[in-house]
């Protein structure tokens, strides 16, 4: 028997092939149309082909509606990836960009505003949302008890921890957006004072800013007195623009006598021309998009120029190998969704 390129890397693919992937193994336009008129290659997809002795499985239907649609693998396809849950459907669930949903054959199609704010990853050579995005998008489709078992699970099994879910939910947080409200439903049944401490939801914080296009703050940020002992250390500072963000609940304080000394800083700092936004947990997970644009217009009113110039890899890394119009979707807005 001949050597066949196509044999040889389909372990690799589930036997999944198009033209273009055919061809970087050296595969001409015609070597193709010879295999599939032949039936080496059987079409699953418009533009998509299995090889004809490797096996039809989910996860090769899942590659090729992937490659179909320009989408990623998602909700019960991408739990199924994760190896979370015990889920036995064989239809992909594949999301796309905004826009770029069509009639589809043999795949559930989903649509999402915000596929911009998540990086795909390859599981099983397929590429997928990961596990935080795809918790959050099955809320969409599961009921709260059901959500619960699979964060327990992911929790357990240390795929992930609570304060991922947390910023997951920040970051995705919009009005009418499909799985957030199941999510913070499942949330609110967790103790967030026992594994979130005070640096963490700083450092979340911090991420939900830059998500949005924001400039990066200055984290437990010491602000000096013109004459006398400092003020004190405050949780997020854009020092240029005298604007102070301070996460606003007991929880996050020490004790009750903390907590009101805290009020008395803050006092202290608005008598000294500063603006402080304060920002309560439930705040942080019901509506992080909002509070991001109050941000947005605070530095807009203090410092008079737009504080969200362009993004690069240089500025901020997490918009790393993004196109100029993905990066702008991100831009920050009353409404993300």
């Amino acid at each position: 028997m001949s050597y066949d390129p196509l044999l040889a890397a389909a372990a690799h693919t589930h036997g999944i092939f198009t033209r273009r992937t055919a061809r970087g193994l050296g595969i001409s336009s015609s070597g193709f149309d010879r295999r599939i008129k032949t039936g080496k290659l059987i079409k699953v997809h418009r533009g998509v082909y299995r090889v004809s002795t490797v096996a039809r499985t989910w996860q090769s239907e899942a590659l090729a509606a992937c490659l179909r649609y320009g989408g990623v693998a998602s909700h019960v396809t991408a739990a199924r990836l994760h190896g979370l849950g015990e889920f036995t459907s064989t239809t992909p669930d594949i999301t796309v960009a905004h826009g770029a949903w069509q009639p589809s054959i043999g795949a559930r199609l989903h649509t999402s505003r915000q596929l911009h704010l998540t990086t795909p990853i390859e599981k099983d050579g397929i590429a997928c949302t990961p596990i935080d995005r795809t918790i959050l998008d099955l809320g969409a489709v599961l009921d709260v008890n059901r959500l619960t078992d699979l964060t327990d699970e992911a929790i357990r099994r240390q795929m992930l921890e609570w304060r991922h879910l947390y910023t997951v939910l920040a970051i995705h947080s919009a009005h009418g957006r499909n799985g957030c409200g199941t999510l913070r439903a499942v949330l609110d049944r967790q103790d967030p004072a026992k594994r979130v401490p005070e640096s963490k939801w700083s450092r979340m914080v911090e991420r939900l800013l830059l998500t949005h296009g924001l400039p990066k703050p200055e984290l437990e940020y010491e602000i000096e007195r013109p004459d006398g002992p400092p003020v004190g250390r405050f949780d997020l500072v854009y020092p240029h623009a005298r604007l102070v963000i301070e996460l606003d609940s007991r929880t996050w304080h020490d004790n009750a006598e903390k907590f009101e000394s805290d009020r008395e800083r803050i006092r202290e700092l608005q008598v000294m021309g500063w603006t402080i936004l304060p920002l309560t947990w439930k705040q942080f997970v019901s509506d992080g998009a909002g509070f991001a644009a109050q941000v947005a217009a605070a530095l807009m009113s203090r410092i008079g120029v737009d504080p969200s110039p362009p993004d690069t890899e240089a500025t901020n890394p997490r918009f790393s190998g993004r196109t100029d119009l993905q990066i702008a979707g991100a831009r920050v807005s009353g409404r993300v969704g």
